[in-house]
C-alpha cells in the first residue's frame, strides 16, 4: 500500500507533467489528506486503459501504442529539475521507490553522487578498484584437461 505522501506527490507530479509537457494528464483540482488517507480530486478522462483489449489489438495497433509510449518517455526525459535540486520527488521531498526491500522513501539528495552513494549502501567505489582489476576479463588461453 502506498503512503499518503506518495499519493499526494503523485498529484504534484501530474501537475508538473501538465505544465512542462504535452502529455495528456487529468487536471488536478486539489489533493489532500484526511483521516490517514490521500485523496486526489481530478477531471475525469474518458478512455480505456491500455491493458484493456490488448490481446485483441492488431500488431499494427500495438506498434502504434508502443510508438506513442516511446514518445511520452522521451518527452519525460527532457523535463529537467531545477538547478538547485539533486535527486528528489517533484515536490522536493523524498522519492518513493518500492524496488528496495529495506525502505521505500529515499532522500531527498543534494547531488546525484549522494544518491548513488546511498544506492551502494555507502560503499566507496575506490575501495573495490583492486577487486575490479582482479575480476576483469583476461585474454583467453588454451584450456587442457588431463587425466
Amino acid at each position: 500500500m502506498r503512503s499518503v505522501y506518495s499519493r499526494l506527490n503523485e498529484a504534484h507530479t501530474m501537475q508538473l507533467v501538465a505544465l512542462r509537457t504535452s502529455i495528456p494528464v487529468p487536471k488536478i483540482y486539489c489533493a489532500f489528506e484526511r483521516a490517514g488517507r490521500a485523496y486526489i480530486v481530478m477531471k475525469r478522462i474518458d478512455g480505456e486503459m491500455l491493458q484493456g483489449g490488448w490481446t485483441r489489438r492488431s500488431d499494427a495497433s500495438k506498434a502504434q501504442k508502443f510508438k506513442q509510449l516511446h514518445g511520452i518517455i522521451q518527452e519525460l526525459r527532457y523535463v529537467r529539475p531545477p538547478d538547485d535540486v539533486g535527486v528528489a520527488s517533484t515536490s522536493g521531498g523524498p522519492i518513493d521507490d518500492r524496488r528496495w526491500l529495506t525502505k521505500s522513501l529515499w532522500g531527498p539528495f543534494t547531488t546525484v553522487s549522494e544518491f548513488y552513494t546511498e544506492l551502494r549502501n555507502g560503499i566507496d567505489t575506490q575501495t573495490y578498484s583492486e577487486a575490479d582489476r582482479a575480476l576483469a576479463p583476461r585474454p583467453r588461453r588454451p584450456f587442457y584437461l588431463s587425466l
